[in-house]
């Protein structure tokens, strides 16, 4: 994070919450920059800068998995002098990377799938007229908005027309899915048990097929099969994979991130 933005973020942080006394980046910083860590008198909290509208939606995505006992941040809204940010009391336990990285074994990795599997079929009923309307509450805008503020605000159009055209199909299998359930987004206890995701913006009206295979692309990254997964969710679900779709989107996935972190380094 740029020092100027640091300085105003902890400001702002600050005249939020007077009982702050530590506000500190993530060890691994993601790509947007625009989080911070903070102790408060009320424990651990995140705070994450971004639109007003992202905002909103992540506050009523989070209200609504909550309802339905998928473990995510349960954020509010801030504003301060109209500069936006959703805070939320931080999960107790580690990223799933880290787990992995820490030597976590490969039962385990299962187990945890499995687990998130269980939750994809509750996504399932997360209907779309469900969310408050706002144009974020769509993957493709935002996409774009990612794309535009982190990669290249030339390619965020191309983005946002490849994400219209991986997410099409019958409005029966759109729900609000989290398109981002990776290793990274996973927060496991420090005896390798589920705990919950984390990154509400990824949380978004998406296809059923593309949801599943943003999953799949990082599973197989792992040298794990993600056909045992599609297997296990046929059987708790009412709804079927197109595997044909799954396997395409897994591979182009998979190259479209090798291809963005390259440009993201070139752009550094």
């Amino acid at each position: 994070m740029k020092y100027e933005d640091l300085e105003k973020y902890k400001s702002i942080i600050t005249s939020y919450d007077y009982t702050v006394t530590n506000i500190t980046e993530p060890t691994v910083a993601g790509s947007q920059h625009n989080l911070l860590i903070a102790d408060t008198a009320a424990g651990k909290r995140i705070f994450k800068f971004n639109t007003r509208q992202i905002i909103q939606k992540n506050v009523a995505v989070g209200h609504l998995y909550n309802m339905r006992k998928i473990p995510v941040p349960n954020a509010i809204m801030g504003n301060v002098n109209n500069t936006y940010f959703e805070t939320y009391r931080a999960l107790n336990g580690i990223t799933l990377d880290q787990a992995i990285k820490a030597g976590i074994g490969a039962q385990q990795i299962q187990q945890i799938y499995e687990h998130i599997i269980t939750l994809i079929a509750k996504m399932d009923h997360i209907y779309p007229e469900l969310l408050p309307q706002n144009p974020m509450n769509h993957i493709h805008n935002i996409g774009a908005h990612y794309v535009a503020n982190n990669v290249s605000r030339i390619a965020a159009p191309i983005a946002k027309c490849a994400l219209r055209s991986a997410n099409r199909g019958p409005s029966r299998d759109s729900a609000v899915y989290h398109s981002g359930m990776t290793p990274k987004n996973t927060i496991v206890s420090s005896d390798g048990k589920f705990v919950g995701f984390v990154d509400l913006d990824e949380i978004c009206v998406c296809n059923r097929n593309y949801a599943f295979a943003m999953m799949a692309a990082k599973y197989q990254q792992l040298g794990m099969d993600y056909t045992d997964l599609i297997r296990q969710y046929e059987c708790v679900s009412n709804f079927t994979i197109d595997y044909p779709t799954v396997s395409g989107l897994v591979r182009k996935l998979n190259t479209i991130r090798h291809l963005m972190w390259k440009l993201q380094k070139r752009t550094k």
